[in-house]
């Protein structure tokens, strides 16, 4: 008897333990970027998956020492920027913005207004050091760092 009821509670206690949602660290400052994503993470990205010959730049950066995003599409302009927050969920890094805080560019086209008007969450997935896998609802790209020009 004692020992199916130490082997309920041990059973329980771990399911109890399973479905507790893990602790999310996040953070809108440059600062303690690092520390929430667990690694360094470059602050220019552009993209290598595109199809049209334009790569998006991702800029990841500080702003009034709060984190700012900026999506620049090469050759047409900047389609989105604003404040941001990063999360780490899981193995993941989820980048939020809202609505009050995003800025559409004048050159982002109709579909981009649409789905990002409202604030808009980008999950970022280091594949090695030099690679990011950005995704997002009906869209996903690679990145890798990109250097300023001198």
């Amino acid at each position: 008897m004692i020992k199916a009821v130490a082997l309920t509670f041990f059973i329980a206690s771990h399911a109890l333990a399973a479905n507790t949602p893990e602790e999310v660290k996040c953070t809108k400052e440059p600062k303690t970027l690092k520390e929430v994503a667990g690694r360094d993470v470059h602050e220019r990205w552009i993209e290598t998956t595109m199809d049209d010959g334009k790569p998006l730049k991702i800029v990841i950066t500080s702003k009034d020492d709060q984190l700012y995003f900026i999506f620049d599409k090469s050759k047409e302009g900047i389609w989105a920027e604003g404040r941001a927050e990063v999360c780490k969920e899981k193995k993941d890094l989820v980048l939020r913005v809202s609505g009050k805080d995003i800025k559409l560019g004048k050159e982002a086209p109709f579909p981009i207004r649409i789905s990002m008007g409202r604030g808009a969450k980008f999950k970022l997935r280091f594949d090695s050091n030099e690679k990011l896998h950005v995704s997002t609802f009906g869209w996903s790209g690679d990145f890798v760092p990109d250097q300023p020009k001198p």
